[in-house]
């Protein structure tokens, strides 16, 4: 029955899979210390959180190193999995950021007080599993591995917000799965049509390109509207921004550090593959829509919306939530200037996003473990009382800002720098009006960032101020995080050269 049976295509199915395992090393490492961080908590009851941290450092030490080990060995860009994946440098650089934000989400966690701890290894397994899901989302060329790596963020994001298992935890939790979930669907059903049209679930091929420009032009822009809403969702961009608020208020510190930068930077990563490829083939292009008009409006909205938003928060993690939204204006304008500058400025800007947001929030962290409060009049005299924490209060919020002498600073110049450039070489009003709202909205986060530092030195005194002590640990990490910043302002080329040579458009 078999005798002329032609085993070619099968041999090399399987030395396809075979080598495309090799190749991912990092993320079989991340599922390994999944299993691993489960059994552990399930054989040994009570280990305690200090085990669960040192055995995650571990792991994510190994996947920075065999990350390194790829970009080294990486020449070109190599498919996987039979055009499932796609191994590049985007995609390294980006898995960079995304260990290292692992690392210091383990040491944030690592520090925090037991009382609101459940199921350590359970906790830090939904880290591990949340980071796998955005190794894969940078490295998706299938449209089924969108969905399926997007959720497996999404899972791991809804358990981890409600992790510390309070009303405000729960409340957030639900919120979070509510909208996700909503979201997931309308672009599930989008990536559906996709497929229709194309009958290709490989979104870089020529068939997928062919078949989306063959088709009837409406029903494609209403497929891509719903693909671009889940997306837009990822990266808390305007009008898929309200879940944000709670669930950074009411999620544990160091996992909202963890989702203020991962998931976002994960979904703008996947992000520039769909632009790029929109681009270079000129398919979800149209006489009456431009998607860089549309997505333009959308980062204006961003900005304007999450700058002045925060300007009437009394809560800190609600003000940091609502700045996380106006920065993900400024990442979706470094989209849209649809060069290689661009996207170079894009990454730098995510590096140092990554570096600020966590000590932003490891600072409130520790403010509010020590004293159990978060709200922003309640750091009067904080400053004058421990003057090394308000010293390091100040930096770090010039740095959100975008002010020298931080590498905050140093961002912004070239997003900024690389939309006159774009605007300059085509003439598109909406680069334009995304430059000047993007310099107004830094004007702005001004008067909300620096409300802190002013709340801290020049309200109440100091013998009226909270009571606590920090130890030498805290002293360190958030010495290390803030003067990272102030050396990438001197040292940019640190960054700058691991990010050269990267060009989507």
């Amino acid at each position: 029955m078999f005798e002329n049976f032609d085993y070619t295509g099968l041999n090399a199915t399987l030395e396809n899979v075979l080598g495309s395992v090799a190749q991912l090393m990092p993320e079989l490492l991340l599922a390994t210390f999944i299993l691993l961080l489960i059994l552990i908590d399930l054989i040994f009851k009570n280990t305690p959180k200090s085990i669960f941290s040192i055995i995650s450092l571990l792991g994510l030490a190994g996947v920075l190193f065999f990350t390194h080990r790829q970009g080294n060995q990486l020449t070109e860009a190599t498919a996987l999995f039979g055009q499932m994946l796609q191994l590049d440098r985007l995609g390294v650089i980006l898995k960079y950021l995304f260990g290292i934000s692992g690392i210091l989400t383990v040491f944030l966690s690592w520090s925090k007080e037991e009382k609101d701890w459940h199921e350590k290894g359970e906790y830090f397994a939904l880290v591990f599993g949340l980071l796998l899901g955005a190794f894969l989302m940078v490295m998706t060329t299938n449209l089924l591995m969108i969905f399926l790596s997007i959720e497996l963020v999404s899972i791991s994001s809804y358990i981890l917000a409600n992790f510390t298992q309070k009303r405000k935890s729960a409340e957030a939790g639900i919120k979070y799965l509510v909208f996700g979930a909503t979201a997931s669907a309308v672009m599930l059903y989008g990536l559906s049509f996709w497929y229709g049209f194309s009958g290709t679930l490989d979104f870089t091929s020529f068939q997928f390109i062919n078949g989306l420009q063959s088709a009837p032009q409406l029903p494609v822009l209403v497929a891509s509207f719903m693909v671009f809403a889940g997306l837009l969702f990822k990266i808390t961009a305007v009008p898929f921004h309200f879940w944000t608020p709670d669930v950074y208020e009411g999620a544990p510190t160091p996992i909202v550090a963890l989702f203020s930068v991962v998931p976002k930077i994960a979904g703008l990563g996947l992000l520039i593959r769909l632009l790029g490829i929109s681009f270079q083939q000129n398919i979800l292009w149209s006489e009456s829509i431009i998607w860089r008009d549309v997505l333009g409006v959308l980062a204006i909205l961003t900005m304007v919306v999450g700058n002045f938003s925060a300007l009437w928060q009394k809560n800190a993690k609600r003000m940091m939530a609502y700045s996380s939204i106006g920065h993900s204006g400024l990442f979706l304008a470094g989209i849209l200037a649809f060069s290689a500058f661009g996207i170079q400025s894009l990454l730098f800007y995510a590096f140092v996003y990554m570096l600020m947001n966590f000590a932003a929030f490891y600072l409130i962290e520790m403010v509010e473990d020590k004293t159990g409060k978060v709200m922003i009049n309640d750091y009067q005299g904080l400053g004058l009382r421990i003057p090394f924490l308000g010293a390091l209060f100040v930096l770090v919020m010039i740095a959100l800002t975008g002010l020298p002498p931080t590498a905050g600073f140093t961002a912004k110049l070239l997003i900024f720098s690389a939309l006159t450039e774009s605007y300059q070489e085509v003439q598109s009003p909406i680069l334009l009006y995304l430059i000047i709202t993007g310099l107004i909205s830094t004007v702005v986060s001004l008067f909300y960032y620096l409300k802190i530092p002013y709340v801290m030195f020049f309200k109440g005194n100091a013998e009226d101020s909270l009571k606590m002590k920090l130890n030498v640990g805290n002293k360190v990490l958030a010495l290390l995080l803030v003067t990272s910043l102030l050396l990438l302002f001197l040292k940019s080329n640190w960054l700058t050269n691991l990010i050269d040579h990267i060009n989507y458009f």
